[in-house]
């Protein structure tokens, strides 16, 4: 079997406490042609003390990028213009890789052809320790993997909110990456819109093995950016509805009426999208209630 190289890109954040054993976990993997690139986004809590400390225990390819703060996705950006592998795997810098992920995922998309794909979630606390459906967040991650099930593909899955929980879940082709040059600059959902982008061009395969543990604590990023949701949301919304409307898909199972007549609509009408589907919404409703109007005076 040929074993690509595979590039993951670890975006740092004042993650002092956790950032070694991120790296460990991915010193620790089964896979041998990797190369690990670190983005430090202006830590100012030691983080780069610590990684140049656990430098000397990485046996691979170890690069540190440093730049002031820019926010995650301008950190996983530059990191995945660094990147020479045939493929790339981010990591967040208080999450951690199962070690068997990469081998796992390298032979699941070489045999399969795909081109994106992401696992099972697994939620971890601060000490490392599993978390279960007594924590609200982790039960809310372990229902929305369940619910998976209920979907004709992975697309509606992922069209119904980020099931892949996080950018550090996300492995794709480079040229996946190059295409939608890499993330929007949000700061609330840029893996959810990276991902809906990439579902126009390839169907994701979900791996259903936990094989991405997810570290809960006080600090994680959408606990502080709630407020940014709404705003983001739409956005992301109307992008991919918008390459839907316009034809810009390569990826035929692709949620689209074309595709899924009449699952399609009944889907739109159940998540309340009709609002992000139409063009000019605003428009649109004041020339109905202009034709209600002229309705009403024909018929007095």
């Amino acid at each position: 079997m040929f074993y690509p190289k595979v590039s993951i890109v670890i975006p740092s954040y004042n993650h002092a406490r956790f950032i070694e054993a991120a790296l460990l976990s991915v010193e620790d993997q089964t896979y041998e042609n990797l190369e690990i690139i670190v983005v430090d986004d202006g830590s100012s809590d030691g983080s780069l003390a610590v990684i140049e400390r656990t430098a000397g225990l990485i046996h691979r390819g170890l690069r540190v990028v440093r730049q002031r703060n820019r926010g995650a996705a301008a950190a996983i950006n530059r990191g995945l213009k660094l990147a020479g592998g045939k493929y790339i795997n981010i990591l967040n810098s208080d999450d951690l890789f199962a070690p068997e992920r990469i081998a796992y995922f390298v032979e699941r998309l070489e045999k399969s052809g795909a081109k994106l794909a992401f696992s099972g979630i697994r939620c971890i606390d601060e000490n490392g320790a599993e978390v279960d459906e007594s924590n609200e967040t982790a039960a809310y991650v372990y229902r929305k993997q369940v619910e998976m099930a209920r979907y004709p593909s992975v697309g509606f899955a992922l069209l119904d909110s980020n099931v892949a929980i996080s950018s550090g879940n996300i492995f794709a082709a480079k040229e996946i990456y190059e295409t939608l040059h890499g993330f929007r600059p949000y700061l609330y959902c840029h893996d959810w819109d990276f991902l809906l982008r990439a579902l126009c061009l390839t169907e994701p395969l979900y791996i259903h093995r936990p094989m991405y543990y997810y570290r809960l604590h006080g600090g994680n990023t959408f606990r502080k950016l709630a407020h940014r949701a709404k705003a983001e949301t739409t956005g992301t919304l109307r992008k991919y509805f918008g390459n839907v409307r316009g034809g810009r898909l390569s990826n035929a199972d692709a949620p689209s009426p074309r595709r899924w007549p009449g699952y399609f609509e009944e889907f739109m009408r159940e998540k309340g999208y009709q609002p992000y589907w139409e063009r000019f919404p605003r428009l649109r409703s004041l020339w109905s209630l202009c034709r209600r109007s002229l309705h009403g005076a024909v018929h007095v």
